[in-house]
């Protein structure tokens, strides 16, 4: 290949792309946001118009605001054809409605957009969450949806009745996580309306859902159960339930009688933090749940400290899995501190894995 060549290829293309957006995002920033000023070094990016794949990352306490959302808006006009964008905007910077309106805009802009991932850590946007995601429903060809919202951001249930709203038109969606982490302040009728929405992405063969501290309680699992159950197609889903949420059995009940209703799934990951109460009857309703999952092939599963799950539970979880001919992998991290579980008991533990043929990769972490 000449040097001609080289200095063309897409790789080097996105390199020299990220630098220059780089240096166009500063001088904006730099020159008191001053676009008439900025306008050559736009049209130096010109001819990388077909660019299909932007990250932009914001630091945090990078006292990023409007002249800076108005600043990205203005260079990503120039690239048409981008269908994978990742944002990420650090923590502490000025993000206010206003901003979230433009940087919302400016995600709906992309058509053609096909990945998006959004992270927005803690910045306290309130009810900008709006502004910020309704947009995204112009991107009806978008099949993978990552949204991270930090901590203390406070979005209330607002988030969830907007995203409820978009998933409505992205019917090409195939990939959905959502993190919610603490301080958000997420009820019972926000996920009852997200549940709404799920019922309408027939296609998702992958849904992930994390929640933090305070975000989620059995009746909230209720509430996700008639939406997650109606993705028939999915064949990967990942919950976490956040710490001191206090789910309680009942609430693996829920996730147990959600996972009864999904016939395709061929990986699970379930994580089951500390302080959530849920003893050995919750154990067993995530036993059944397993086992109704004949096309298994991985499984992930954590059990948090303060859970006081005891030994037997276990031990009886890990007897079931025999039953799951197509299990592959096995994956467990077991925190004993406040779940009656011994030094010992990861011997016998291992052993009993060690029993079951058709697992080819066995991985369980006794953690105190």
């Amino acid at each position: 290949m000449g040097q001609n060549q080289i200095a063309h290829s897409q790789e080097f293309q996105k390199k020299v792309l990220q630098w220059k957006f780089y240096i166009l995002y500063n001088q904006i920033y730099k020159m008191n946001y001053d676009l008439n000023e900025s306008y050559s070094s736009i049209e130096e990016v010109d001819r990388y118009q077909d660019i299909k794949e932007i990250n932009i990352n914001i630091k945090k306490d990078y006292n990023f605001g409007l002249e800076g959302a108005i600043g990205i808006q203005q260079g990503l006009s120039y690239f048409k054809e981008i269908q994978t964008l990742s944002l990420v905007i650090g923590k502490n910077n000025k993000i206010n409605n206003s901003v979230t309106k433009i940087l919302g805009q400016t995600i709906g802009n992309f058509q053609l957009l096909i990945n998006l991932n959004l992270v927005i850590e803690q910045n306290d946007i309130q009810n900008g969450i709006f502004d910020l995601l309704n947009p995204i429903q112009n991107c009806s060809n978008l099949q993978s949806l990552k949204l991270l919202i930090g901590n203390q951001n406070q979005v209330k249930d607002q988030l969830l009745i907007t995203l409820s709203q978009i998933l409505r038109n992205l019917t090409c969606l195939t990939n959905l996580g959502l993190i919610i982490d603490d301080g958000n302040l997420i009820t019972q009728r926000g996920l009852t309306h997200f549940s709404e929405g799920l019922k309408v992405c027939l296609n998702l063969l992958k849904f992930e859902i994390i929640f933090g501290k305070d975000e989620l309680n059995t009746e909230g699992l209720l509430a996700l159960k008639d939406g997650i159950g109606a993705l028939q197609k999915l064949s990967h889903f990942a919950i976490e339930t956040g710490p001191w949420n206090n789910i309680q059995s009942n609430g693996c009940l829920q996730i147990s009688n959600t996972l009864q209703k999904l016939k395709q799934i061929q990986e699970i990951r379930i994580c089951i933090d500390m302080g959530n109460q849920i003893s050995e009857e919750g154990v067993q309703y995530l036993s059944i749940a397993v086992l109704s999952q004949q096309q298994l092939l991985k499984l992930s599963i954590t059990f948090g400290r303060f859970n006081k799950i005891g030994y037997k539970s276990v031990q009886l979880f890990f007897k079931n899995l025999r039953c799951c001919k197509n299990l592959l992998q096995f994956q467990c991290y077991l925190f004993c501190t406040g779940n009656g579980i011994l030094t010992s008991s990861k011997v016998n533990l291992q052993i009993q894995l060690n029993h079951i043929k058709q697992i080819v990769s066995k991985n369980l972490c006794l953690i105190w």
